[in-house]
C-alpha cells in the first residue's frame, strides 16, 4: 500500500482540495502542495522550538539541583566547622546561585561575624546590597 496524503488523511485531504479547487480552480493542486509544505515546515519548526525548550528547562533544572546539593554541603559543613568563616562564605555564594539573597546575606555576615577581615565576603556583601 502506497503512503500517501490521500490514504493517510482522507477526510482532511478531501476538504482541502475541495475548498481549494472551488477557490482556485485549475490551479488548486499547486497551491495545494505549497499549503501542505508550508505546513509540514510549521510543524517541524515547533517541533525544533519544542525541543530547544525542553533541553533549556532541563538544563536549568540540573543546573539548579547541583547548586541545592552544594548549598546542603556547604551547610553540613557548617554544622562540623561552625567556627570557619569559609564555609559560611562557600553557603552564601551557593545561596546566591540559587536567588536566595536574603540567606547569602545572612551566611555572610556570619562569616564577618567570625572573621571581620575576610575581604571575599565583605566584597560579596557589598556586591548584593
Amino acid at each position: 500500500m502506497e503512503y500517501t496524503m490521500k490514504n493517510l488523511l482522507p477526510q482532511y485531504y478531501r476538504s482541502i482540495t475541495a475548498r481549494i479547487s472551488a477557490h482556485f480552480g485549475r490551479r488548486a493542486r499547486a497551491y495545494l502542495l505549497v499549503f501542505l509544505a508550508a505546513e509540514v515546515v510549521f510543524f517541524i519548526s515547533l517541533s525544533a522550538i519544542g525541543t530547544y525548550l525542553t533541553n533549556a528547562y532541563l538544563s536549568i533544572k540540573k543546573e539548579r539541583r547541583v547548586e541545592l546539593q552544594a548549598l546542603s554541603t556547604w551547610e553540613q559543613l557548617i554544622k562540623k566547622h561552625p567556627t570557619y568563616p569559609q564555609t559560611y562564605y562557600g553557603a552564601a555564594v551557593h545561596a546566591l546561585r540559587l536567588g536566595d539573597s536574603t540567606r547569602a546575606v545572612e551566611y555572610l555576615q556570619k562569616a564577618l561575624s567570625i572573621d571581620s577581615g575576610f575581604e571575599a565576603a565583605k566584597k560579596l556583601r557589598n556586591e548584593i546590597k
